[in-house]
Formats: C-alpha cells, sequence, structure tokens
C-alpha cells in the first residue's frame, strides 16, 4: 500500500508550485495556509483515488491510478477561474510600495493573456484589476488595462461599469476633456449604481472648470450618499467652495473626507488639479 501515499506525498507537495503557475502569481503571494490548503486537499483527492482501486488490482497499479487521477483532478482545479483568482491574489500584493511595480508587472501580463478569453469576460476582469489599481493612484495601468475592453460588443451594464471606471481614471489623471466625452457615450440614466458614480463624475467636473454652482446642486442633492460616495462629494464641495472664495467651508469638506478616507481621500482632492488642490496639499503636510 506504499504506492498510492508516495502518488499522494508527490501530488500534494506540488500542488502549490502548479497553483501559483497556473494563476500566473509568484510563490510568495501564497500564505503558508492556502499552500498548506492546496497540499492536503490535492493530496487527500490523490490517495483516494490510489486507495479505492486496491481491492482489484496490485499496489503500484492503484499507486499509478491515483497519481494520474488526483495529478488530472489538482491540474483542473488549478486552472479553474485561473486569470480572476490571479488578478485577485496580485491585487492583494499591491498595498505594498516595495513589491508593487513587480506586482503591476505582473497583473499587465495576467491581463493580457485574458484577452483571449472574449471581451465581456476580459471586460469584468479589467473591472477586477482597476479597483486595486486606482487605490494605489496608478491611473495609467488603470486606463491600459480599461482601454483594451470593447465596449460596444459588451452588455449595456458591464459597457455601463467599464466606460464609468475609466473616465473616473481619465479625471484623475487630469484629462478632463476625455472623461467628459467618455461620460457622454453613457445612454442616461444608468443603472443607479453607475448612474451615482456618473453624477460625482459630473459635480467635480464642474467643480474644477468653473462650475461651483452646479456641482453644489449636485453635491446637496446627495446628501444621504454612503460613507465612499460622500467623501467624494465633499471633495466636490471643497473645489466649489474654494473657487468661490470660501476656503474655511472647503476646508470643513476637506476635514470630513479625511476623517472617512484618511491621507489616500485628501489624495483625491489634489487630483485633478482644481481651486481646493493646494488646501489638501496643506493639511497633508500638516499631518
Amino acid at each position: 500500500m506504499n504506492a498510492p501515499f508516495l502518488a499522494a506525498a508527490f501530488v500534494g507537495a506540488i500542488a502549490p508550485f502548479v497553483r501559483a503557475w497556473a494563476w500566473g502569481v509568484p510563490m510568495g503571494c501564497f500564505t503558508w495556509g492556502m499552500a498548506l490548503r492546496a497540499t492536503l486537499g490535492a493530496g487527500l483527492v490523490t490517495l483516494m483515488a490510489g486507495l479505492i482501486p486496491l481491492v482489484v488490482v496490485d499496489d503500484l497499479t492503484a499507486g499509478l491510478i491515483g497519481l494520474v487521477v488526483g495529478g488530472l483532478l489538482m491540474l483542473l482545479s488549478a486552472r479553474r477561474s485561473r486569470h480572476l483568482r490571479g488578478i485577485m491574489l496580485l491585487s492583494w500584493r499591491l498595498a505594498s510600495p516595495l513589491t508593487r511595480d513587480e506586482v503591476v508587472e505582473r497583473l499587465r501580463g495576467r491581463l493580457a493573456s485574458a484577452r483571449r478569453l472574449g471581451p465581456e469576460s476580459y471586460a469584468q476582469l479589467a473591472l477586477v484589476a482597476a479597483a486595486p489599481l486606482s487605490a494605489v493612484e496608478r491611473w495609467d495601468e488603470v486606463l491600459a488595462a480599461l482601454e483594451g475592453v470593447t465596449v460596444e460588443s459588451l452588455p449595456r451594464a458591464l459597457s455601463e461599469r467599464v466606460t464609468q471606471a475609466r473616465s473616473m481614471a481619465q479625471i484623475a489623471r487630469g484629462d478632463l476633456e476625455a472623461a467628459t466625452e467618455s461620460l457622454t457615450r453613457i445612454e442616461r440614466p444608468a443603472e443607479p449604481a453607475v448612474e451615482r458614480w456618473l453624477r460625482a463624475s459630473e459635480a467635480l467636473l464642474h467643480a474644477v472648470q468653473g462650475g461651483a454652482d452646479q456641482a453644489l446642486t449636485i453635491a446637496n442633492e446627495e446628501r444621504d450618499a454612503d460613507a465612499a460616495l460622500g467623501a467624494s462629494y465633499d471633495i466636490v464641495r471643497a473645489h466649489a467652495l474654494a473657487s468661490k472664495g470660501d476656503d474655511e467651508g472647503a476646508k470643513a469638506a476637506l476635514r470630513r473626507v479625511e476623517r472617512v478616507a484618511g491621507a489616500p481621500g485628501l489624495q483625491r482632492a489634489i487630483r485633478p488639479v482644481g481651486p481646493a488642490t493646494d488646501l489638501a496639499r496643506a493639511l497633508l503636510a500638516a499631518d
């Protein structure tokens, strides 16, 4: 009965490495717990596949059956949703500045290999990658991922989400003309979750381009927004109030942003450059 156990040990030992290869991530992305689960899961399946045939075949043959069946199932498991799993695991590593450039490069490769899955699957993966990249303000990479999406071939709801995410990245980069053009491509009203962020984007564009009254009108209609959206509207209020000469009101809005979102929230008030940019920089410097 040694052969089934040896097969189980072998398949279990290589399972974490096969999973890392299939997901396109370095082994360093795996925690000990993740590696152990992969090893135990693959090993137990292989062992069972090897022990069951022992009632009709010899020990060596049973071990080979376990090796083939367990290895095949381990490989199929590693390949299931491999692009999504790889992107999500890499995204978790973006939080560390020490590994960020390497992770971004690997994300590019993961997305490039996902293009062959088709427009809809690629669009969903690009949106998954865009969220953590936005959180660390890698706007060029966000746009590179989203501009690879052919929105015309997507269902309306997915097309709206991609275009809205693209416009937010364009705003953050200061490309206001492109952001405005992106917003005009979306049929309004969009689905409620997208529409709420579209209005915030429109309000911000007004606020940094001299339309303070229009920006404040939209912002004041959204006082019941959730924390993240509320912080975005406070950034709108800060720019709009600063443009009207109300620096104290703008600072109060920025302090609300800081309480909700911390320093990353204030960074969002710096780009695109607007009337409250210098105030946001001063608050960040004071901290």
